[in-house]
């Protein structure tokens, strides 16, 4: 599912015509930013396997001598939310042992480091996209993570990198199109409709497209734990 399809979606759901309406730039934004609302939600109730991603990181010592790992690398890919740390890849290694650690604000501060250099692996997930009707500009230089919408495609971008300038939306080394699972479709836009409703002071049928969201987001979270045993398990050494 692509911003565009579900954007068109919700404004169907409120009687506005996608070709035809004339919503100003404030209106436009309040969808797109309800949107990114129950998609953060939708994102943070489970880790959802097929979001889960695996990075290399080299250990940084800090001043204190305490082991980190940095969240932010350039060229590296951004973790949304860190799942586990292992001394080797879990993915090709069934000896991987799983490492303690303290998420921070940049670093993961490693609880037990058993080198202060090297590299180990952590389990991730994707940050949750975002939206944004906010037009890309050529002449803005956007930092990673920055979101832009692409009136031509009707989608949103974000920027991949740091120091982007000039760089089409389409180039796929500077910028990535947002999307989100298909099995997200309902919980998202059933949401973001309760959330416009709302708005709107409709309180009364927010309230049951609220609901509907939720029992979306429920069943959407029973599926995900059904299906577990299609991926094998990180196996761990026992010492």
């Amino acid at each position: 599912m692509t911003f565009n399809h579900a954007y068109e979606r919700i404004l169907r759901l409120m009687g506005y015509p996608p070709a035809t309406w004339g919503g100003s730039v404030s209106q436009q934004e309040e969808v797109s930013d309800v949107m990114g609302y129950w998609t953060r939600i939708a994102w943070e109730e489970a880790p959802w396997s097929d979001r889960l991603r695996y990075a290399e990181r080299t250990i940084v010592e800090d001043a204190d001598g305490i082991s980190t790992l940095p969240l932010k690398v350039s060229g590296s890919p951004t973790l949304g939310g860190v799942f586990g740390v292992f001394d080797v890849d879990p993915r090709t290694k069934y000896t991987a042992n799983r490492l303690a650690y303290r998420p921070g604000a940049t670093a993961l501060y490693l609880g037990i480091a058993e080198t202060s250099s090297g590299t180990l692996w952590v389990q991730y997930r994707d940050p949750a996209p975002q939206f944004t009707r906010v037009a890309y500009n050529g002449a803005t230089t956007y930092a990673e993570g920055a979101v832009v919408y692409d009136s031509t495609s009707g989608e949103c971008y974000v920027s991949a990198d740091d120091a982007n300038t000039g760089n089409a939306v389409t180039d796929t080394a500077w910028w990535t199109v947002q999307e989100v699972p298909a099995y997200l479709w309902e919980v998202i836009t059933r949401g973001a409709f309760s959330e416009l409703l709302r708005n709107d002071g409709r309180g009364d049928r927010a309230d049951v497209e609220e609901a509907r969201a939720m029992a979306e987001l429920d069943r959407a979270v029973l599926a995900q734990e059904s299906q577990q045993g299609q991926e094998p398990e990180i196996r761990f050494k026992v010492t």
